[in-house]
């Protein structure tokens, strides 16, 4: 093999390992989404108090995750693919860089922030509950 056609897969293979790590990360985000949020939403009941709409959001999400479950586990399942493929595709020329390394950034960015949305929807109202009391 040429030097090109090594480096083309080396790309691919780190690319890979990149869309398995990620797949992870949002499969431990539905998972907090499936287990974590009904048990949030029971004590939520429970208080009887208003909540602020990005509880709502995040509790509407969860509901919406167990119906549709199966779609997005697949996806997330064929994510490692996705990044292999749009990772060769954009080493195919070195002008592409740029957008590699964006690609990269957004396909991180994306899952911990909706993380930290999550965690944060969940645990404000608890806080504001434990302060009045």
């Amino acid at each position: 093999m040429n030097q090109l056609a090594k480096e083309r897969r080396s790309v691919g293979l780190r690319a890979f390992a990149v869309g398995v790590a990620q797949a992870v990360l949002w499969g431990l985000l539905v998972v907090l989404l499936a287990k974590v949020v009904p048990s949030f939403e029971k004590i939520f009941q429970e208080l009887g108090t208003d909540l602020p709409s990005v509880t709502i959001g995040v509790v509407d999400t969860a509901h919406v995750l167990r119906h549709f479950w199966f779609p997005i586990c697949v996806l997330i399942g064929l994510w490692p693919f996705a990044q292999w493929g749009i990772a060769y595709l954009l080493s195919l020329t070195p002008e592409r860089l740029v957008l590699k390394w964006l690609w990269y950034c957004v396909t991180w960015l994306l899952p911990i922030a909706f993380g930290g949305i999550v965690v944060v929807a969940l645990f404000r109202p608890l806080i504001l509950v434990m302060r009045s009391l």
